[in-house]
């Protein structure tokens, strides 16, 4: 029986603004790389894996999050740098080493931003309950749809498919560089939005965090494999792989003597709270037969009267 919506207006601009400027490029952009910076077809398949790879380091905006301290401020700053790189890609990338920095750092910057909306989202579930988490995620998919088909309608509206419009389909570097026309109000709008929520310190969770972005970035490396070996870096992709795995096997044993500390001072708490109420058990006897002889009172009249009279008697 709810009525309007769940999420908040603000927030949700916020997904539909974001999934217009993830979509808007995408046509421009495989023009881009294949007219432009003639990448082969066997590149671009590395390339896209490798781009794809920093939606996959969450625990690292996590981190950057916490060092921050609001997850606003961390969207504003990642947004406006993603438009940042979207008007260098367009107009000062011109190799195929330059578009693979580029498009991760970009990609980077934009999987940082999605991250904070959907901590946002988690959060307010976290506060209002099961019910509100499915009309809640109804929304936000929602939203995004609504971008991405307004973005498809763009690029449709760019690149018509009829035959007979002899219009010429604009620059795909300015299409490219037009997605900063998205980003930056996005970043505006996002700076009166309340509904971005700061970041909840918890403590008894970040001895975790570092085996979480050092195996995340293990399998990134992982993946960079086939890119580094074309390129002729072999010795090099093999002494990052040895060294991210010491990093991850030294994480591990951070944690395990974490965790076996507080385990050790755990127990030392409860061995020394037992001794205290042991010693001090005899003591509280001591207090509750004191207790019961106040409550008792002295000895009446009576009992010194017929005392007195059997002593007479005798």
């Amino acid at each position: 029986d709810r009525k309007g919506l769940t999420l908040p207006l603000g927030l949700l601009v916020l997904y539909v603004l974001g999934a217009m400027a993830d979509s808007l490029p995408l046509t421009a952009t495989t023009a881009w790389l294949n007219e432009d910076i003639r990448m082969s077809q066997s590149t671009q398949s590395v390339f896209y894996a490798v781009t794809f790879l920093p939606y996959s380091l969450k625990p690292v905006y996590g981190m950057v999050s916490e060092a921050f301290g609001s997850r606003k401020v961390l969207f504003v700053a990642a947004t406006v740098v993603e438009a940042l790189l979207y008007v260098l890609t367009a107009y000062a990338v011109k190799s195929v080493s330059g578009a693979f920095a580029a498009v991760f750092a970009r990609d980077a910057c934009s999987a940082c931003a999605e991250m904070m909306l959907s901590a946002t989202l988690a959060d307010l579930t976290a506060r209002k309950g099961k019910d509100f988490a499915a009309s809640a995620q109804a929304e936000a998919g929602g939203a995004r749809w609504i971008g991405t088909i307004v973005a498809y309608g763009v690029q449709l509206w760019l690149y018509p498919c009829s035959s007979n419009d002899r219009k010429k389909p604009p620059s795909e570097r300015r299409v490219i560089a037009s997605t900063a026309a998205v980003l930056l109000p996005t970043a505006l709008w996002a700076l009166s939005v309340g509904g971005l929520t700061s970041v909840e310190r918890k403590k008894e969770r970040r001895s975790v965090v570092p085996v979480l972005v050092a195996f995340q970035l293990l399998f990134v490396w992982i993946a960079l494999k086939d890119l580094l070996v074309l390129q002729g870096h072999r010795d090099l992709w093999r002494g990052g792989l040895w060294t991210l795995v010491a990093a991850v096997a030294a994480s591990l044993l951070a944690v395990l003597f974490t965790a076996a500390r507080k385990e050790r001072n755990k127990r030392k708490s409860t061995t020394s709270s037992s001794a205290t109420s042991t010693l001090a058990a005899p003591l509280l006897q001591l207090d509750d037969d004191d207790a019961a002889a106040a409550a008792r009172g002295p000895p009446g009249p009576s009992s010194s009267s017929s005392s007195s009279s059997s002593s007479s008697a005798e």
